[in-house]
């Protein structure tokens, strides 16, 4: 058996963290699934191999299933952050573009010149391509224990860049006194979430020693009162030397929406690094009363410091797709409450 770590300690005013979720929710009849996954390999010389998928799937009032959109991302990021090699489907040879382009910085802006109407209609290859810089940032947990020493240059921790790092917290008070980044608290082994439903995910290969996985799962449906509901999982995995994926970061979050703007959430808060981390989920409230559509571009434009959490700052930028990916479920006064 696998020996567990104790779960973390909780700071005051925070909320608990709820542990790694054990299942994903049923399929509902009269539903989407959008899962996604981008798995990030890394290489001794410092170059990093990216690979993603991302599949629609609607369920039917009868339970029968169908493949609504899908995505496929292929990319080499070399040891200076830059696009080595490209490839997708569809929509491949417009992201030429995108080739030597560096994915630290600019790297969201030039898929959208690259592709606006995907950016736009909330499509599988454009969630895929929005992770990747959210994937850059967490492949350095991994990607420095396996390069060649020199081979990537050094980092600089930003401080007030989220809750977990702002000035006061404890991660920078250790930073401080042992002149190293402290370690994750609390890497619990990561559950099989589709065992029950394999039909439910996208097929996975298994990651590598030292791989790591940035999945998630987008439901939608109409609420009986013809609102958009929407139950989403996110959820950030490394595979450590003795072969066992474990999770990183993962959040949960429910949500409603009415007249296409934001009309409740609720977000949770399962797996996370540094003691402050869970005070982020609270930030999750300001979303509400913004347009569901736009959320991507208004959380990149207002949600960043010490107040938030760049890792729910992304679960909430993929809620952007949550409409375009409810089309197939037609129109919700059309239909009758049985079917929804």
């Amino acid at each position: 058996m696998t020996a567990e770590v104790p779960a973390p300690i909780q700071v005051a005013g925070a909320p608990a963290l709820a542990g790694p979720t054990n299942a994903a929710p049923a399929r509902r009849p009269g539903s989407v699934r959008r899962t996604s996954s981008l798995d990030l390999v890394p290489a001794p010389d410092g170059s990093l191999a990216v690979r993603g998928v991302a599949r629609d799937l609607h369920t039917g009032t009868d339970g029968s299933a169908r493949v609504t959109g899908s995505g496929l991302l292929r990319l080499t990021v070399d040891a200076e952050r830059t696009v080595a090699t490209l490839s997708a489907h569809p929509h491949g040879p417009a992201l030429a573009a995108l080739r030597g382009r560096s994915v630290a910085a600019g790297f969201r802006t030039a898929v959208w010149r690259a592709l606006p109407a995907e950016y736009d209609a909330g499509s599988p290859l454009l969630l895929l391509l929005d992770d990747v810089s959210g994937g850059m940032v967490i492949s350095g947990f991994t990607r420095r224990k396996v390069v060649v020493q020199g081979s990537l240059p050094p980092v600089t921790r930003r401080i007030d860049v989220c809750v977990g790092w702002a000035a006061e917290s404890d991660a920078v008070r250790r930073l401080e006194e042992e002149g190293r980044p402290p370690p994750p608290q609390w890497n619990p082994v990561a559950p099989r979430r589709y065992a029950a439903d394999p039909a439910g995910r996208h097929t996975a290969p298994a990651l590598p020693p030292n791989g790591m996985r940035r999945a998630r799962r987008l439901d939608v449906w109409f609420d009986e009162s013809g609102d958009l509901a929407a139950d989403v999982g996110f959820r950030d995995t490394f595979v450590d030397p003795d072969g066992i994926e474990r999770v990183l970061h993962e959040y949960s979050a429910r949500l409603s929406a009415r007249d296409g703007r934001v009309a409740t959430i609720e977000a949770t808060a399962h797996v996370l690094p540094h003691l402050e981390c869970p005070l982020g989920a609270l930030s999750a409230q300001r979303v509400v009363g913004r347009p569901l559509a736009a959320l991507r571009d208004s959380v990149s434009l207002d949600f960043f410091g010490p107040s938030t959490c760049t890792h729910l700052n992304d679960l909430l930028r993929g809620l952007s797709d949550l409409p375009a990916l409810a089309q197939p479920l037609g129109d919700p006064s059309s239909n009758p409450p049985a079917a929804r």
